[in-house]
């Protein structure tokens, strides 16, 4: 169950990060209208969702090299 909450912490981590530092950027370059369409906002968190869960893989799979967690 441990496991559990540690994937789902890492994700929602890497998904704030991701949200934090590029949605203004986004937002900005897709303007007013683009963003208000929801084309913009789909593919935005269409990444965020698939950038936080390879950065989750990835992460599991390092503390599973180095022997931090063990499945």
């Amino acid at each position: 169950m441990e496991k559990i909450l540690i994937v789902v912490t890492i994700f929602i981590a890497l998904n704030l990060i991701f949200y934090k530092t590029l949605n203004g950027f986004v937002k900005k370059q897709s303007g007013k209208k683009g963003w208000k369409l929801g084309g913009g906002r789909f593919f935005f968190w269409e990444g965020s969702i698939t950038t936080s869960s390879v950065g989750t893989l990835l992460i599991m799979y390092i503390l599973k090299l180095t022997n931090i967690m063990t499945f």
